[in-house]
């Protein structure tokens, strides 16, 4: 084959099954429009498998052959210098020259830059902590990609005349049945399980900020610099599937320039980007840096107020221009002579939680391997360093802690027949052996205010931390407890011991507010209170413990024949959270509040439906005959309490695998089947007692 070969397969809106089809092979990566959210973008773009790797090495050319070398390349230690000769060998190709120019990719080389990169460009000081085990640079040499276009509502596999036959069959293989595979598509819904296991937090106190802020105004005071773009890094533990995490930041936060990229089984990069670097199309250089955050309003009338400030906000308009003068100097060094122009500057533009002001520069090149010296002569992006360029990274140097990786580098592709396109991998989630970085920042200026500056960090980052946080910090903690919970040993206690356990219970005796916004998962919920009694009999022949429990009558419209305890929303006019338990107790079962001697309390437990039930323990003093309200009870039912307290017995369902709101326990006991809240809440009452009895 000795051009490249356009393979159609069905249209889609989004390469998320497609990709699932090829995560198996090395350095999968999607580059991902969003195109349902922004009707302008066209291209989606999806790579795995290259033939080859460029990136850093202590010693020997940065490159490593996957296959037979296709090139002989020079003995230089400089990635950037050996892409540079790459790429002008590949463009030089004759199925390069002859390959439609209106195609994005046919093949050629995809990866990311981070912000580091830049020491290959220029000479710049290195002091900051290196602690993420991820290369300066890495990209790919890849010899088929897939396409869709959206403007035309095509996606087609690009091959290239470096794929074999066989590869190009398996991989028509993989994404015919990926179009109709249901398992493929489950797996794309039904993420794999991914949980956060902290909270984020940052690299840098407000006072650590402030001291480094009043740091840049002293420079700026003296002249060093106009401009410096401060950031701080925000750091988590994950476990699991980072792809699942992308998925969810996709739906709340969309991009045009969002990607994921696959760098091995513990490292990834989640980018939500909305920046542009740098775009190369048939010759025309064209770069849309970002300059100017304002948050978006919670209304109409505030969101359009927003807006207007920033667009006539002194402040970033002065920023806009500077960005301007450094663009033009920066695409100057390649770009033909007097092709410089701006045709766009001041332009608003909106996301989920931001608007920014935007600007445009353009300029031209006449061959095809130029497209990456422009690229490398810019990096990095003048929009995230500050100005002067060169005094701005240093002061960065000197000022953050830490590296940044790939945040403020580039996520890029170049394409065999001159195409280009990048983006600047703000937004952008660093996954690293157990570990979650992402980072913002802002750039200072003379008149810039530390308050201000501080927060548009955290508005900035504030949408991507906070829905992990949300979605997967809750499942993370929980899931770790529930293992271990499965594998306890199995506890009997007397009545003597339960007592003495509970009365070590710090829980206050009070009744919670129920217009008080307690719900901690995001929920647009208001608690209501409620409360639970658990009946406990000593059968006097045995001393065994049972629980009574009672079947919810078949007709009720909420959870119908679940198995319960006694109980109900607490009545304002009830004395106390307890006496709502014996009440509903004496409702629904007939059992008067004189057959209970109160044993204690368990903590309150949170409902999806917006309630906090909480539950008392009781012994049962005597056995009274019972009498079912027949509207609320079907059947009662006794279990034995070692039973209950025995976590071998309890199995955790998961309905989903992206919350635990959508996972519950279940136990079974003879006929009966124990799950959901009334499971939750033994769950409880064993982590209370074993607590205190270790």
């Amino acid at each position: 084959m000795s051009e490249i070969k356009q393979v159609n397969l069905p249209y889609q809106t989004s390469l998320l099954s497609f990709f699932s089809a090829v995560r198996d092979l090395p350095y999968p990566a999607l580059l991902d429009s969003n195109h349902e959210h922004f009707p302008d973008t066209n291209f989606d773009i999806l790579v795995a498998n290259p033939l080859a790797r460029i990136h850093p090495k202590h010693s020997g050319q940065p490159i490593t052959w996957y296959s037979k070398p296709r090139y002989e390349l020079s003995d230089t230690h400089n990635p950037m210098t050996l892409l540079n000769e790459l790429m002008s060998l590949i463009c030089q190709e004759p199925w390069a020259q002859s390959a439609p120019k209106d195609l994005p990719f046919i093949g050629g080389l995809l990866g990311y830059y981070g912000y580091e990169s830049g020491h290959f460009v220029e000479q710049l000081p290195d002091t900051v902590n290196h602690d993420i085990d991820l290369e300066t640079l890495n990209l790919g040499l890849y010899s088929w990609a897939v396409v869709t276009a959206h403007q035309t509502k095509t996606t087609q596999l690009i091959i290239s005349p470096w794929c074999d036959q066989t590869e190009v069959a398996d991989l028509i293989n993989r994404f015919t049945s990926a179009c109709d595979d249901v398992l493929v598509k489950h797996e794309l819904h039904h993420a794999h399980s991914f949980a956060l296991n902290t909270p984020f937090t940052s690299n840098m106190t407000e006072a650590d900020y402030a001291q480094k802020f009043a740091s840049v105004q002293a420079y700026i005071q003296a002249g060093d610099c106009y401009q410096v773009n401060l950031a701080q890094r925000f750091s988590s533990t994950y476990q699991g599937d980072t792809f699942t995490a992308y998925l969810a930041l996709r739906n709340v936060c969309p991009t045009p320039f969002s990607a994921y990229l696959q760098l091995s089984p513990e490292q990834s990069l989640l980018s939500h980007s909305p920046e542009r670097f740098l775009l190369c199309d048939q010759g025309r250089v064209e770069s849309k840096p970002i300059k100017g955050t304002v948050a978006r309003g919670r209304t109409p009338e505030e969101d359009k107020a927003n807006a207007d400030w920033l667009l006539a906000s002194e402040k970033d308009r002065a920023e806009n221009l500077m960005i301007v003068d450094l663009l033009r100097n920066d695409l100057g060094r390649t770009c033909l002579t007097g092709s410089i122009k701006v045709p766009k500057i001041f332009a608003l533009e909106s996301y989920a939680n931001v608007h920014h002001l935007v600007l445009t520069v353009e300029g031209r090149i006449d061959r095809a391997d130029q497209a990456i010296r422009v690229f490398h002569q810019s990096f990095p992006g003048g929009s995230i360093t500050g100005a002067p360029k060169i005094r701005s990274m240093e002061i960065i140097d000197e000022l953050e802690p830490h590296e940044r990786s790939a945040y403020c580098g580039s996520i890029a592709y170049f394409s065999a027949n001159g195409q280009m396109d990048s983006s600047i991998t703000i937004r952008t989630l660093v996954a690293d052996h157990g570990k979650l970085h992402c980072w913002a920042g802002g750039g200072l200026v003379a008149d810039s205010k530390c308050q201000e500056e501080y927060q548009e960090t955290f508005t900035k980052v504030g949408k991507l931390t906070h829905t992990l946080e949300q979605d997967f910090f809750e499942i993370g903690r929980i899931m770790s407890d529930i293992e271990q919970f499965l594998n306890a040993p199995p506890i009997d206690l007397s009545l003597d011991d339960i007592r003495a356990a509970l009365d070590k219970e710090p829980y206050a005796q009070q009744i919670h507010n129920p217009d008080e916004e307690m719900f901690p998962s995001g929920y647009d919920l208001h608690y209501r209170s409620a409360a639970v009694l658990i009946p406990i009999w000593r059968e006097p022949e045995n001393g065994e413990l049972y629980v009574l429990l009672t079947q919810r009558a078949l007709h009720m419209r909420n959870h119908p024949g679940q198995i319960a305890f006694p109980g109900g929303k607490h009545d304002p006019d009830d004395a106390s959270i307890q006496y709502t338990a014996l009440r509903e107790t004496l409702e629904e079962v007939g059992l008067s509040p004189d057959c209970f001697d109160l044993l204690g309390e368990l903590g309150e437990y949170c409902t999806v439906s917006g309630y906090c039930i909480k539950p008392i323990v009781a012994e049962m003093t005597r056995r009274s005959e019972l009498s079912l309200c027949e509207d609320e009870v079907k059947s009662v039912h006794w279990v034995p309490l070692r039973h209950l307290l025995t976590p071998q017995n309890y199995r955790f369902r998961k309905k989903k695998l992206d919350t635990i709101s959508r996972g519950y326990f279940e136990i079974n006991y003879e006929e009966i089947r124990i799950w959901g809240v009334t499971a939750g809440i033994l769950y409880g009452l064993y982590q209370t007692l074993a607590k205190h009895i270790r």
